[in-house]
């Protein structure tokens, strides 16, 4: 009997979700995009998939890795603009191991599509995500020991590789991150030494830097309570420059056909620089060979040109450059194009594609 009644419940809400005009079936297509961008730990094409007005809180989330997802049903709520997805996910947390969850989030109804709310305060694999979850939270405390890490004096190319050590508490810190991208440096994980010692490992390429680094770098620490709190470490660097690039726009909009200007600049004052080679690696981007110069001259720019045609779906893209003056230890250099990110279109159903979902239920049988 529960099961007839939960039958109809389901009938009644894509009923009305046809007079409402809403696509119920892109929601778990969606929700499911959703969580395999969060296994790719690719928050940023997972912003698409997230309710605007909690886009904040959802960058603020630091979720442990994870291992697999499958969407488990819907509930629905009272406002037929909001529904609950319940998913199981399993993941693997720091010093406890792999472990399935039931993850409830809220999506709702937005601008034609669906949209997964962020709670805020907590990501939904918190221990404590409940009603209390707003309270405030004991900060992790952490002290870098080198705050400003002098890297020396470095080739156009080189790879540096070092440490950051850090002392806090083992037992209090979950995670430490990077708070901001910045160019061909990679920070991991935090490893420990002692119950209140560690340090992360960084690497550095610097094939696309072409003049020295001061660089402030914030770091997100998060504690086991989901605290959080952040602190800097700054990093120089002198660099021996070879070859700058710059591009011209340096964001650009594929929704409309148009060129891009790779700017590169010989930084030598004696040596012309060649052009061997330039290859996109994505057909969407063109590159005609009159728009590659084929020798700058020391201390000049040469303008590269790549052409786009109109995209409906926009992604970026990257050159090889096969430069008379090696850049590191691979004869290629690669550039990557900076293409600003689409709004997702939602899938849409007619309505007698809703009509043929609702014939194909089972038919309630109430006494």
């Amino acid at each position: 009997m529960q099961f007839k009644r939960w039958i109809l419940l389901i009938v009644v809400f894509l009923l009305s979700c046809v007079a409402f005009g809403q696509d119920l079936s892109q929601l778990p297509v969606r929700a499911m995009q959703l969580w395999e961008m969060r296994k790719e730990a690719n928050k940023l094409d997972a912003l698409q998939l997230i309710d605007p007005d909690t886009r904040k809180t959802y960058l603020q989330w630091n979720e442990p890795p994870i291992l697999g997802f499958k969407v488990t049903g819907l509930e629905f709520t009272d406002d037929h603009n909001r529904v609950e997805v319940v998913s199981r996910v399993r993941s693997n947390f720091p010093q406890v191991g792999e472990m399935d969850l039931i993850i409830k989030e809220a999506w709702v109804w937005k601008d034609q599509k669906w949209s997964m709310q962020a709670k805020a305060a907590a990501s939904p694999f918190s221990a404590t995500n409940n009603d209390q979850a707003g309270e405030d939270r004991a900060s992790p405390k952490i002290e870098i020991t080198q705050a400003i890490i002098d890297l020396g004096e470095h080739a156009q190319g080189d790879i540096v590789k070092g440490k950051v050590p850090f002392v806090g508490a083992r037992n209090e810190i979950r995670d430490i991150t990077a708070a901001r991208n910045v160019s061909g440096l990679v920070i991991g994980s935090p490893i420990w030494t002692t119950p209140s010692e560690g340090y992360l490992q960084y690497s550095w390429q610097t094939t696309l830097i072409s003049s020295d680094i001061n660089e402030e770098v914030p770091l997100e620490v998060l504690g086991f309570n989901d605290g959080r709190t952040s602190v800097n470490v700054r990093f120089r660097m002198r660099i021996n420059g070879k070859v700058g690039f710059k591009q011209v726009p340096e964001i650009i909009d594929t929704a409309q056909a148009g060129q891009v200007e790779v700017q590169i600049h010989n930084l030598s004052t004696t040596t012309p620089l060649k052009i061997l080679s330039a290859v996109s690696h994505n057909p969407a981007f063109g590159i005609k060979d009159e728009d590659v110069p084929e020798q700058i001259a020391p201390g000049a720019t040469g303008r590269l040109t790549v052409h786009y045609g109109a995209q409906t779906r926009p992604t970026g893209g990257s050159l090889s450059l096969t430069l008379s003056e090696r850049l590191g230890a691979s004869p290629l250099t690669t550039i990557p194009i900076n293409v600003k990110l689409p709004e997702e279109k939602p899938a849409t159903l007619t309505r007698e594609d809703l009509e043929r979902i609702i014939r194909g239920a089972p038919k309630p049988n109430i006494p």
